[in-house]
């Protein structure tokens, strides 16, 4: 590019409409620090040398409540807060109702207007101090860009700042927070009495005397108020604020001994300047110069916070867009196939994507991402909240020289011995999915696709491919894939969903899931004594049962011939020319009823033998146990 789009902070537009007075105001105190939260409040110093013990704010109604929460004291010169007091009525300013606004919206109007004056009384000998609170603020927005130049990649963070606090930001020391900590809105500022119970006076005497309850000192004992903030840990106030001593009308002055010790406790806090040390850029480069001075990152108390080394100003009603860090990452402009509903076309060609690793050192908020390409602008996306060494894949275009079909089955498969209790027996099967993704490359070089997988709830993936990055949470799989120019090949994925099934004893499926328990290393050797004993009962049972079907399939074909033979013996009984006939069918008569009678008796003999190995078999499989599903895999 021609030019440079670099600037190090840009004021963005200018907001109107402003109230009539600054939402908190003091004479004297000018702000000097300014940290914005991404949940709607700012934590704010002002810092100067009043000309008198007292000092007067005026708080806007709708802001008492957080600044009397958080109210914090930072003292030097070893003075004190004698008290600080503020009144039960609110000072109302007169409002100039539109012509349309009725009047009870005027008068809602005027009561947020009011003001109220809280007094901050110093004890003699006070020097310069500074006062801390919080107060509602707009929240703090980042805008990011991606930048490749060459086969480098770079990150670039802005940050945008918006000003309507009803007063000027003169040369401030900014700070952007990521991350929200928990935040929320108090009536203070209101006299509130509450309801009690009436409780009636009738002498009563107390006969029993209520027990203390003592709670022992652990090591090391608790730390004084100087060192919790000299480690930079505070209770009451944003990780933010400095490590220095607060004071408030019931905490002691911090001494110059403990000032000195507080220092020399004081761990070392995370800091990591990001800065650019790559030094072959082009001249026309978007990326900063080295001896451009860029944010510090410090990650306290689970937060990230970027320190803005210049100081700066915002008027009020005004914005102003500040960077925050530019830095070479690890990552790739690559393809993803994630069918979105609101592009019909994403179901069968992919996006263009950036991927790349947050190496920044802390946690990157929602925002925009810009995509630049030698110069070139290619896209934009989305970049939602990244934590520090996560990675991140943002599409920011659709590339239509690449087509994809998906076809989807599922199958069942396998038999593992899960659980056998009081008699039953209970197998674990195999739900397995499988989807085949056909991809076609139509450019004219080969390309690494990233196909986002939706995950089977409950699933895994029996055999996944090299790269796979199985993402918890969001029940979906990433799955690379290298493809050749002008080439069409094919993605396979099969996820496997396991289930536990009540089968019968004499299924085959249950004799599958027992030899393999059997043969399994790991198994029981109590239970695989108990279920070999139980396999042998099974097939004489099994073989019983067999004979037993076939001797009544013959019974039953024979009674039939009997009764067919005994209708045609009727038939010809008057018949003098059938003698002949009369006698073969006699013979088949006689010779089926033999037949039937040593039927009859082997049947007796079965079934008295199936009996017997019931009783062993129930007796045998109510002695195995086994309540944990085994490691044993089977059909996988």
């Amino acid at each position: 590019m021609k030019k440079s789009l670099l600037f190090l902070t840009i004021v963005v537009f200018t907001l109107y409409g402003c109230p009539k007075n600054p939402d908190v105001a003091v004479e004297g105190l000018p702000i000097k620090k300014a940290v914005i939260y991404r949940n709607g409040v700012g934590y704010f110093e002002r810092e100067g040398e009043p000309d008198s013990q007292k000092v007067y704010f005026r708080v806007r109604t709708n802001k008492v409540s957080d600044f009397l929460a958080s109210l914090a004291i930072l003292q030097e010169g070893g003075t004190s807060i004698k008290g600080i007091s503020f009144p039960t009525k609110i000072e109302e300013e007169p409002v100039i109702c539109p012509p349309k606004v009725k009047p009870e919206k005027c008068k809602e109007l005027q009561k947020k207007s009011g003001l109220m004056k809280v007094t901050l009384e110093l004890a003699e000998g006070y020097e310069k101090i500074r006062v801390g609170y919080i107060t509602e603020t707009p929240l703090w927005r980042p805008s990011y860009r991606i930048v490749q130049e060459g086969k480098k990649l770079y990150l670039q963070s802005w940050g945008i700042v918006q000003n309507i606090s009803g007063e000027d930001w003169k040369n401030i020391r900014l700070s952007l927070v990521a991350g929200s900590p928990i935040s929320f809105e108090t009536n203070l500022a209101y006299t509130y009495i509450p309801q009690r119970p009436m409780i009636s006076d009738y002498g009563e005497v107390i006969s029993s005397v209520p027990q203390s309850e003592t709670t022992l000192a652990e090591e090391p004992p608790m730390a004084s108020e100087t060192e919790l903030y000299a480690n930079g840990r505070s209770y009451d106030i944003p990780q933010s604020m400095p490590s220095k001593s607060m004071a408030s009308p019931i905490t002691t002055p911090t001494t110059k001994e403990a000032k000195a010790k507080s220092k020399k406790k004081a761990p070392p806090r995370r800091e990591d300047t990001i800065s650019t040390n790559d030094k072959a850029e082009p001249s026309t480069s978007m990326i900063p110069k080295d001896n451009i001075q860029l944010a510090s990152v410090v990650v306290e108390g689970g937060q990230t916070r970027y320190d803005i080394p210049q100081r700066v100003t915002i008027p009020d009603n005004n914005s102003t867009m500040v960077l925050i860090f530019s830095k070479k990452v690890d990552g790739e402009l690559s393809y993803l196939f994630a069918p979105e509903y609101g592009v019909p076309d994403s179901s069968s060609h992919p996006f263009r994507v950036v991927r790349f690793k947050n190496t920044t050192g802390g946690l990157l908020e929602k925002g925009p991402l810009a995509i630049y390409e030698d110069g070139s602008f290619l896209g934009q996306g989305i970049l939602n909240m990244l934590p520090a060494n996560a990675t991140t894949t943002v599409p920011f275009s659709l590339e239509r020289g690449i087509a994809l079909e998906v076809k989807k089955n599922s199958i069942e498969r396998g038999g593992r011995l899960y659980k056998i209790e009081a008699g039953e027996i209970m197998i674990e099967r195999d739900l397995v999915y499988q989807t085949e993704y056909k991809i076609k490359n139509g450019l004219d070089k080969s390309i690494n696709i990233i196909i986002k997988h939706q995950r089977n709830a409950n699933s895994r993936i029996t055999e996944p491919n090299k790269g796979v990055e199985d993402n918890v949470g969001t029940n979906t799989a990433l799955i690379k894939k290298d493809i050749e120019g002008f080439t069409t090949d094919i993605l396979k994925v099969e996820e496997v969903k396991s289930y536990p099934q009540s089968v019968d004893w004499m299924s085959d499926i249950a004799e599958e899931a027992i030899k393999d328990y059997i043969q399994n290393n790991k198994s029981d050797t109590g239970n695989v004594k108990l279920l070999s004993q139980l396999l042998e009962i099974r097939d004489q049972l099994k073989k019983s049962y067999i004979k037993r079907d076939k001797l009544y399939q013959e019974q039953n074909e024979l009674e039939k011939a009997q009764n067919e033979t005994r209708a045609n013996l009727k038939a010809i009984e008057k018949n003098p020319q059938a003698s002949d006939l009369k006698m073969k069918l006699t013979e088949r008569l006689d010779k089926n009823a033999s037949r039937l009678q040593i039927i009859s008796k082997d049947l007796i003999e079965i079934q008295m033998r199936i009996s017997e190995l019931k009783v062993r078999f129930d007796e045998t499989k109510k002695q195995i146990k086994i309540l944990e599903p085994e490691e044993i895999n089977v059909g996988l």
